[in-house]
């Protein structure tokens, strides 16, 4: 008798410990898209209230797709191959160059970008709380470009030296010293509220005197991944 209550004790052990597992674990995806966490970064100010819920999921979703696209490129294999993808093989960016990692995200939305002001200083936003700053080429990859083995750097170019030079001295004027405050939101053609690939886009936006970028395809918001293909004549020139 007392053998079979160990048994049955044992094996009600065993199925609540079976099916306390599985939600966890599926709780624990769903968080990360789930209404909570939009409501929370709605409320931090990290993100507007203008967009809705099944907006950012999309952005989430699409950030990933997008990184998972630009990791996989050709580019990226064949240089990261290389011996040792710390060294920095004599590169410095131009002015105008379009920085891009994926060693951060934002609200869930994967991926960072800035624009190169001179050979070794980069504009951009570092995120929630942050102001634009500029930060040194150096310092950016010890920051984004080595956080794991699998984190990388991008670097791409403007085939149109004037108009890179262009975008970079609007970003300059525009954003170098400012009190803007970190916000993703929809508002394209405003600067008080800005975010990393906002700064870029603008930049080749309205710097040059004709535009040299795309209007994004969703909602007013400029993906980090999505700039290769927004702006005009951007090619990959270099990878960390």
């Amino acid at each position: 008798m007392r053998k079979r209550i160990l048994f049955l004790l044992m094996a009600m052990v065993l199925v609540a410990l079976c099916f306390k597992r599985e939600p966890v674990l599926a709780r624990t995806e769903k968080d990360t898209l789930s209404r909570e966490i939009y409501e929370k970064y709605v409320q931090q100010g990290v993100i507007s209230e203008s967009i809705k819920y099944e907006e950012w999921r999309f952005l989430v979703e699409k950030s990933k797709e997008l990184e998972d696209a630009l990791s996989k490129s050709p580019y990226f294999n064949e240089v990261y191959s290389s011996e040792n993808n710390r060294v920095q093989q004599n590169f410095l960016p131009a002015r105008g160059d379009i920085v891009i990692t994926n060693g951060t995200s934002s609200a869930g939305i994967f991926g960072h970008s800035g624009i190169a002001v001179s050979a070794y200083n980069i504009l951009h936003i570092a995120g929630f709380g942050c102001v634009p700053e500029l930060i040194t080429f150096g310092s950016w990859n010890n920051t984004y470009s080595y956080v794991n083995e699998d984190s990388w750097t991008k670097v791409y170019r403007c085939t149109d030296s004037s108009v890179a030079n262009a975008a970079a001295t609007w970003a300059e004027d525009n954003y170098l010293d400012s009190f803007c405050i970190y916000m993703i939101d929809e508002e394209l053609f405003g600067t008080f509220f800005t975010y990393c690939s906002k700064i870029v886009w603008q930049a080749y936006a309205f710097g040059p005197s004709s535009p040299a970028a795309y209007v994004p395809g969703w909602s007013g918001i400029v993906l980090p991944y999505e700039l290769p293909n927004l702006i005009y004549n951007c090619h990959l020139e270099h990878v960390y």
